[in-house]
């Protein structure tokens, strides 16, 4: 090598021998520093591992945190819809609040009118009572003796005046008694009395004898009724004076209110007849109904009769028709109907034949399960009804009005009631339901009531009823329609078949009408080649079948039952028989099928025997 490249060389050596040694003392510092940098890690993965920890503990209590939080949340919305529920129940009471507001305003208002309203009327009524107590008073500064002393005047000029016409009238009476007993001395001495005396004396006498006492009769009567009505006035207008000074119990009652009585002899002055405006007995027997007979040995008989002509006098008020207005309370699913039903019936009619006509009216409307047992007048002071077994004529002659007094319903027009159920009967809402004008009350129409679809023609439903009064008692009973059920055996192919017709027929229809009625019926069948002959009850102790030219409602009452005793079969409902052919008619097996309620017993329907398939 050459001397400058050793240097060089050596240079070069040295050079890396002090980058050696500077490695060296690097690699020391740097094992130091990793040393140092270990220990570091060390340390820092303490660290780490504390951190790990100490962020698993965290999330764990992140994640309590969360639950909490979601709880929390969850009762924040509960708690949120709660309080939405209230506010909105807050609204709705809020609202009724104020609905009930307004209406206690409203019902404040007309409860204050009608207060104000009543306050008025009861200042009208104060006013109005200070009147009529002013005016009592002062008819009672005027006294109360100087009125009954006028009262009274005027009853003894009546009474005079009575007194002189009867003993007038009793004058010509005994005339007319004279004059018989001149005829019966007559007759008895053997002198006969020809007919044309008899005619130009005798008869016009008797007739003026009836006459004038048919006319007394009439003028008491008449005297009886005004004097009864002024002492009913008197006694009312003393009740009130009575009431109005403050005093308690009833008035005293002076001679003015006593009873005043009469004689007159109508019988040669033997016989009295006394009358007395408190009892009805005694204003009954009265000159009207004298009867006075006076026969002659001979054979001259003459009687004189008021009482007939009394009664002529009454029955001429009994002959116009009378329309009565009988008022109904319907209920229904809807609430309570009210409707009016117009009868036309004579002034005889019994009370219970006019329930009868309105019930029969009912019984056309198939909806309307009801029937009617009294009838009450709507112009009397309380809720009595008529007697069922008197006269409308009667009953409306002897009514009372609303002030208690008598009085004459006859001359209404109509006459109204209200027909009522004795059990179901109502007085608070009969009370509030008594004006028949009013737009709640309507006539009645059956159909309104009926479940069928056909129609029928509007307006006033009226009924005539008219009641014969020499009719007997059986007529009574003949007025109710009857059902009858009639059984069949028809003979098939497949066997008999065990049917039976229901019949509606009036109480004189005849057995052979009601054959043929169940003829025709069975007739609609096509496929039924059959006929009945008779008719046989299932209650009577044989098979005797009844007579065809007999009514229903006579072999009805004069039947027998399973032992032989006479029976009443009007009173079944319904009538049940059998229709039987003579020729072919087996008692056993009709033993055997008398059960009309069996399974095997079912109604008749023409169509189940018929070919055709409509």
């Amino acid at each position: 090598v050459a001397p400058g490249h050793c240097d060089e060389i050596i240079g070069l050596v040295e050079q890396l021998l002090d980058k050696a040694r500077n490695c060296e003392l690097s690699i020391v510092e740097r094992q130091d520093t990793i040393k140092e940098l270990r220990k570091e890690i060390t340390d820092n993965e303490a660290e780490v591992k504390q951190n790990h920890l100490d962020i698993k503990n965290l999330e764990g209590i992140l994640a309590s945190k969360e639950q909490e939080l979601i709880s929390v949340k969850e009762d924040v919305k509960a708690r949120e819809l709660e309080q939405i529920e209230r506010e909105a129940a807050l609204h709705m009471k809020q609202d009724e609040l104020d609905l009930r507001d307004m209406k206690l305003d409203r019902l404040l208002s007309s409860e204050e009118n009608h207060f104000n309203e009543t306050i008025a009327k009861l200042k009208l009524q104060l006013a109005s009572a200070n009147e009529e107590y002013a005016r009592l008073d002062c008819l009672l500064v005027n006294g109360r003796n100087d009125r009954e002393d006028k009262l009274q005047e005027a009853v003894d000029i009546k009474r005079a005046k009575l007194l002189v016409q009867i003993q007038q009238k009793e004058k010509e009476l005994k005339t007319s008694t004279t004059t018989l007993e001149l005829l019966k001395e007559l007759v008895a001495g053997g002198i006969e009395v020809t007919e044309e005396q008899q005619e130009s004396h005798l008869v016009p006498r008797l007739k003026r004898a009836k006459k004038t006492c048919k006319k007394a009769s009439n003028k008491v009567n008449k005297a009886r009724s005004l004097l009864k009505a002024e002492r009913h006035r008197a006694k009312e207008l003393k009740k009130r004076l009575w009431t109005l000074e403050g005093n308690e119990g009833e008035p005293e009652c002076s001679d003015s209110d006593s009873d005043w009585e009469f004689a007159c002899g109508c019988t040669d002055g033997k016989d009295d007849s006394s009358g007395s405006d408190s009892e009805e007995e005694k204003e009954e027997v009265s000159p009207a109904l004298l009867n006075v007979s006076l026969d002659a040995s001979a054979g001259v008989s003459v009687e004189v009769n008021a009482g007939e002509d009394a009664k002529e006098e009454e029955s001429e008020d009994e002959t116009e028709d009378l329309d009565v207005v009988v008022g109904l309370r319907i209920k229904t699913e809807e609430g309570d109907q009210m409707r009016k039903i117009k009868l036309h019936c004579k002034p005889r009619t019994k009370i219970k034949n006019i329930v009868k006509g309105v019930n029969k009216t009912l019984e056309k409307a198939e909806g309307v399960d009801m029937s009617i047992e009294q009838l009450v007048p709507l112009w009397t002071p309380t809720w009595d009804s008529f007697p069922k077994d008197k006269k409308m004529a009667k009953v409306l002659k002897h009514s009372l009005n609303g002030a208690g007094e008598p009085f004459d319903a006859r001359d209404q027009d109509p006459i109204r009631m209200v027909g009522v159920d004795t059990d179901q009967f109502d007085a608070d809402f009969w009370n509030e339901h008594l004006d028949f004008m009013a737009e709640e009350w309507e006539w009645f129409e059956p159909e309104e009531f009926s479940e069928s679809d056909e129609g029928g023609e509007g307006g006033e439903a009226s009924i005539s009823l008219d009641v014969n009064p020499d009719a007997n008692a059986e007529s009574e009973d003949e007025t109710e329609d009857l059902d009858v059920v009639v059984g069949v055996r028809i003979k098939t192919e497949e066997g008999d078949q065990m049917r039976k017709i229901k019949l509606h027929c009036k109480p004189r229809t005849k057995i052979k009408n009601i054959v043929k009625g169940v003829n025709k019926t069975l007739e609609k069948a096509e496929g039924v080649d059959m006929s009945i002959e008779q008719l046989v009850p299932l209650w009577t102790p044989t098979w005797d079948s009844f007579p065809k030219d007999k009514k229903m409602a006579k072999v009805l009452k004069h039947s027998l039952n399973g032992a032989g005793e006479p029976f009443d079969a009007r009173d079944q409902d319904p009538i049940r028989m059998v229709g039987v052919d003579t020729d072919q008619f087996d008692a056993d097996f009709w033993n055997e099928h008398l059960d009309f309620m069996a399974e095997e017993w079912e109604w008749f329907e023409p169509e189940e025997f018929s070919e055709s398939d409509e």
